[in-house]
């Protein structure tokens, strides 16, 4: 069995979600099945890794190809910079001219039964590709999220706007014609099937559960001074804006708690001090990590995981914010710490209340965070249902045998 994954138009990084969901959760399935595997990146011209590596760029392409090991790495040119990969009706088509040549060559020579597509682009090369030749690969939607309205979102784009309806046909023909689709959550999953998808799978975000869950489970319950985590991006611009943490924290401290604050990001470290310093709060850090272990060892202390997330507003929004998970998710209960979770984050409030590993709040009132329910998950239980549940959904090796049997099934004989 040979299979190709393709990612196209990200910047090919061992860090960040590329490298855990990319290339570590690739290199498992591979080495589970046994299957011939090579990796192809669509990178566009100009990228992020010319902004933030600089000349260390050549460097981290080095990692990544180590990272993969045995796994061939081989990387296509896009012929556009990288904010061309978020296109109107007109610019999609740069994504692609050029690219799409390079891409035939590689499966011509390779010869794959399955490609895995990680995005909507890659999906729809694989699949202009085959229509266009002879070849008999299957092919695995692996959509990642709910691209069009996150592109609809981003643009400011209408329903009834003609690049609206032009990308959700795009989107509908993705789903038609790709031989499995590929759900991170069961929201996203019921959205494809609403969408006609031909066959979907739900496998969840990826955590190295093993290394995570290896950090101390506290076995006291200590309520006078608990300690809270932050993870992942935290600015302004963004869907994770520090001003919803701060108000989650200030409710917690009305609460009677003393709370001590870690974040952990590689956002702007200035600029969130002056927003949470003057809370009072009996310590505050921000760090960064740059591997499993180093989040492992942060992760150690922490009573709490946050995702305090945003508060949504409009269809777009509320759909959008319906099918998330979010990495932190598997990475907190991968360390058997409970999560407050902002209810909007659909996917992670789901696997929190199905398996009552943390609380799923209503930032507009909080109300569901008493003080006994927030006291009542520094139970050792708890943390030890959270390691259990991470194991169950979110560890590489698992997910590895759920893409392996996906595997096969599409490339076994009609």
């Amino acid at each position: 069995m040979k299979i190709l994954y393709l990612t196209w138009g990200e910047t090919p990084r061992t860090s960040g979600a590329y490298g855990s969901q990319a290339l570590n959760q690739f290199k498992a399935n591979i080495a589970l099945t046994g299957a011939t595997g090579k990796f192809v990146a669509a990178v566009p011209l100009i990228h992020s890794g010319h902004v933030r590596e600089r000349g260390q760029y050549t460097h981290e392409l080095k990692n990544v190809r180590e990272r993969l090991a045995n796994i061939e790495y081989e990387q296509i040119p896009i012929y556009c910079a990288q904010p061309l990969i978020f296109p109107n009706r007109w610019t999609f088509k740069f994504n692609h001219i050029g690219a799409n040549l390079r891409l035939r060559q590689l499966v011509d020579r390779f010869d794959p039964d399955v490609i895995h597509c990680r995005s909507y682009h890659a999906t729809f090369a694989a699949l202009r590709l085959r229509e266009a030749t002879s070849a008999r690969y299957r092919i695995l939607f692996d959509a990642r999220g709910l691209w069009i309205d996150e592109l609809a979102l981003r643009k400011g784009w209408e329903s009834s706007s003609r690049n609206y309806r032009f990308f959700r046909a795009l989107e509908s023909y993705l789903l038609g014609a790709a031989d499995a689709v590929v759900a991170v959550s069961e929201g996203m999953k019921e959205y494809f099937i609403s969408q006609a998808a031909r066959r979907v799978e739900t496998i969840y975000l990826s955590a190295p559960v093993r290394l995570l869950s290896s950090a101390a489970v506290r076995t006291e319950t200590y309520v006078e001074r608990v300690s809270v985590v932050y993870l992942g991006t935290l600015d302004s611009n963004s869907w994770h804006p520090p001003d919803e943490l701060r108000r989650l924290i200030e409710y917690l401290l009305k609460l009677g708690l003393k709370i001590d604050l870690k974040i952990i990001t590689m956002s702007d470290h200035a600029a969130l001090e002056p927003i949470f310093k003057p809370l009072g709060l009996g310590s505050f850090r921000v760090v960064r990590t740059h591997s499993a272990k180093e989040l492992a060892a942060e992760l150690r202390e922490a009573d709490f995981g946050v995702l305090s997330y945003f508060r949504p507003t409009g269809v777009l929004e509320h759909r959008l914010s319906s099918v998330v998970m979010a990495i932190k998710t598997a990475e907190y209960l991968g360390a058997g710490v409970p999560i407050l979770v902002n209810k909007h984050c659909g996917g992670a409030a789901g696997i929190v209340r199905e398996h009552r590993v943390g609380l799923a709040y209503d930032p507009e009132s909080f109300s569901e965070l008493t003080r006994d329910a927030v006291i009542s998950l520094l139970e050792p239980g708890v943390r030890r249902r959270a390691i259990d549940v991470a194991f169950a959904k979110f560890d590489i090796g698992s997910n590895a045998q759920r893409y392996a049997s996906l595997y096969s099934s599409l490339a076994a004989p009609n």
